[in-house]
């Protein structure tokens, strides 16, 4: 097993060779080989430069299909997020299934373009993985993305974890990919949280970073999560505490006052 790393679409010459491992694999069965080379001249993926290359796996003299991916890092430092150690906001935008984001590919793109021409910067899809197009698209576009799982209001379920495995392991090679979103308002409207879920959501988190250990998780619209919450996320804050500091943070205590207008809500 051997590879070799080309710039994305130019498939001549490589700029990278990944020496050769030998492997024996029994019928019926396989095996995880890993290749790795040291490489000072990689150039970054970011919002101006998106920069891509093709990694090509070769098994004997058999090419496999080429796996796209960019060099980036993106981390949080204290209150701050950070783009290939550049402090960067995320200006965003988000939507449901059937809006913005579906279509074919070249409208991807376009569209993508679009925002980032009113800059924005971010997109998050809301309560669902998105078919693959929409990723390669935010990839050439430049384009960070928030990728959220589709654990939306559901009971807890052992289901929840196979369907995180599909997603990492399918979305976890675009370099857009900035954030995992591991749900949205799962047992959002219960103060305090179900412990339950609490748990079940850690147990989540725990597989994310077996999977894909460089990204940061947060749970969209949860709050806190036991005190392990790495990204602090609430929906609706202005419809509910209304006042600094109490509309960041969802209440604990009853002697906090909730505002009426989020009975209404």
């Amino acid at each position: 097993v051997a590879a070799e790393v080309f710039v994305s679409g130019r498939t001549t010459v490589p700029v990278l060779c990944l020496s050769p491992v030998t492997v024996s694999v029994p019928a019926g069965q396989e095996r995880q080989v890993e290749l790795a080379a040291p490489w000072t001249s990689a150039r970054f993926w970011s919002f101006e430069d998106p920069f891509l290359y093709d990694l090509v796996p070769r098994v004997g003299s058999q090419t496999s299909a080429p796996v796209r991916f960019g060099f980036r890092e993106f981390r949080v430092d204290g209150e701050d997020l950070r783009l290939n150690g550049h402090k960067v906001r995320l200006k965003a935008t988000w939507g449901h299934s059937g809006e913005w984001y579906y279509g074919q590919p070249s409208s991807i793109r376009d569209t993508l373009r679009v925002m980032r021409e009113h800059n924005l910067n971010c997109v998050r899809y809301h309560g669902q993985p998105l078919p693959p197009s929409f990723l390669r698209a935010a990839d050439e576009v430049g384009m960070l993305v928030v990728a959220e799982s589709g654990l939306y209001h559901r009971p807890v379920h052992e289901n929840s974890l196979t369907h995180t495995r599909e997603w990492v392991l399918r979305d976890r090679n675009h370099p857009s990919v900035v954030i995992w979103s591991g749900s949205n308002e799962f047992g959002h409207w219960i103060v305090p949280r179900d412990p339950e879920k609490t748990a079940c959501l850690l147990r989540q988190e725990a597989l994310i970073r077996e999977l894909d250990p460089t990204r940061p998780i947060m749970q969209h619209g949860y709050g806190p999560l036991a005190g392990k919450e790495e990204i602090y996320n609430v929906h609706y804050p202005e419809r509910a505490f209304g006042m600094l500091p109490n509309c960041f943070r969802w209440p604990t205590l009853q002697s906090v006052e909730i505002n009426p207008h989020y009975y209404d809500f």
